[in-house]
């Protein structure tokens, strides 16, 4: 009796959370279908790119000095696969200044908003016009998003991590998403094909996460 009690209150539950993801229009990890992971891509660090002329915030966002001196700015591909369906929703102003780690554009990925950081003190000269609302899928190219005016960046670059700082640095970092997943994903078994032993995870497993899993994730991963 127990037990069938113990059951029909986890159901009631599921439902309730169903039906207000339903109104919020998203779809609750119980109810995804079993095609899940055939009908999605994973990663691991063999599939994260990361060029060798970048330099990395603990915040996920990257620098590289262009051809005429300004700092061109973007989100990395950890980001863009853990969160998977990703676009950049609001960017800071040109003639902004900004200080490192301090929100420089926002993001939005299955309805839930996330704050980006600058990596480097200095001021916002240009925007990339083509990438409001426009699906991130080529971090490193096409869809930057800021170029900064930063006087100090000669010094403030060795404060990032470059070279072979990135592959070490995001090898802990995909070991702490797998950690987070487990213990934040409403369906752990379909955030990580191969979790248990180390290997991939799904791209866009951040979508599985509760609600306090995205601000637990936001503090743990964004910040600096």
């Amino acid at each position: 009796m127990v037990a069938l009690f113990v059951v029909f209150t986890f159901l009631f539950f599921i439902l309730i959370d169903f039906f207000v993801l339903r109104a919020q229009k998203k779809t609750h990890p119980a109810f995804e279908p079993s095609s899940f992971l055939a009908e999605r891509l994973v990663f691991d660090l063999n599939t994260l790119s990361v060029p060798g002329d970048i330099f990395i915030s603990k915040g996920h966002t990257w620098a590289k000095k262009n051809e005429y001196g300004l700092i061109k700015v973007g989100v990395d591909d950890f980001i863009v696969k853990s969160l998977g369906n990703f676009s950049v929703s609001k960017i800071s102003e040109p003639g902004t200044q900004v200080r490192k780690g301090e929100v420089i554009f926002e993001g939005v990925s299955n309805g839930n908003k996330f704050k980006f950081r600058s990596p480097v003190d200095g001021e916002v000269k240009f925007t990339n016009p083509k990438i409001v609302g426009k699906k991130i899928i080529d971090p490193y190219g096409d869809d930057w998003s800021i170029l900064m005016l930063a006087p100090e960046y000669e010094i403030s670059k060795y404060q990032l991590f470059a070279g072979n700082e990135v592959k070490n640095w995001m090898r802990k970092e995909f070991k702490r998403l797998r950690e987070f997943l487990g213990a934040h994903s409403v369906r752990p078994e379909l955030a990580g094909v191969t979790m248990h032993d180390g290997g991939n995870v799904v791209e866009g497993a951040l979508s599985l996460v509760t609600d306090e899993g995205v601000k637990d994730f936001e503090n743990e991963f964004l910040l600096m």
